[in-house]
């Protein structure tokens, strides 16, 4: 996954590039990669805009607070299954796997 610039960075790089600056000395001022700075031109060149494009896939089914809550329950008792996590999250419809899937992105190493 790249990096995620603000509209106002997008909008300087612009502003440096058709100024006549180079890609490297702009690269250098803002403290990004010249290939962050390359492809924000070629993006802009691209789409004649700087907006970014939507989001594609599947949203999440957990909320970060109920991702909170996961975490919180596996560390509070380590021995814990997933469907012991599943069953104390009464309030919320989720499968095992994506309790799984929520400790592994917490970097919990005890997923059963």
């Amino acid at each position: 996954m790249g990096i995620t610039l603000n509209l106002q960075i997008k909008e300087l790089i612009i502003l440096k590039y058709r100024s006549g600056i180079k890609q490297a000395t702009i690269a250098k001022q803002l403290n990004l990669s010249r290939s962050v700075i390359c492809k924000t031109i070629k993006l802009f060149h691209l789409r004649k805009s700087l907006v970014s494009l939507p989001k594609t896939g599947r949203p999440r089914k957990t909320t970060p607070r109920i991702d909170r809550k996961i975490k919180t329950l596996a560390f509070k008792n380590p021995f814990t299954t997933a469907v012991d996590i599943k069953a104390q999250l009464e309030e919320v419809n989720i499968g095992i796997h994506t309790v799984r899937r929520r400790l592994r992105e917490t970097h919990n190493a005890f997923v059963c």
